[in-house]
């Protein structure tokens, strides 16, 4: 018993699913889908994200999912970026109002340190 409790956990680490887990997991995936299409709330957007990421590890590995959750990151940051940028007027008032700007350079320090942990080594999010 402890010796196939070990072999499961050892699988699970490796990235490998027994069939039956696998077709648990993608039900789990169209459950979450389906009440997001019935009933968009919070909390089943929020299921079927970490079902789906879920997923992703198991089918492509963790560096690769952690990879594109960086980049998505990364990408998210600069539309806020620039969104921060253009609704606070900085475009009109220069490039001394924006290194003046403390909450703007706390956000550039931000994607600075996601960009590092996406191109750079991935223990750069620590310091977020």
């Amino acid at each position: 018993m402890a010796t196939q409790s070990l072999q499961f956990f050892c699988n699970l680490l490796k990235g490998t699913l027994e069939p039956r887990l696998s077709a648990l997991l993608w039900m789990g995936v169209f459950a979450a889908l389906f009440l997001v299409v019935l009933m968009p709330q919070p909390l089943g957007i929020l299921a079927l994200v970490a079902v789906t990421i879920l997923r992703l590890i198991f089918s492509v590995g963790l560096e690769p999912t952690l990879f594109l959750l960086g980049a998505f990151n990364v990408c998210n940051k600069i539309i806020f970026l620039i969104s921060f940028v253009g609704n606070r007027g900085t475009f009109t008032r220069g490039y001394k109002a924006m290194v003046i700007d403390f909450e703007f350079l706390y956000h550039l320090i931000y994607l600075i340190i996601c960009c590092l942990g996406v191109f750079g080594h991935v223990f750069f999010y620590s310091l977020l």
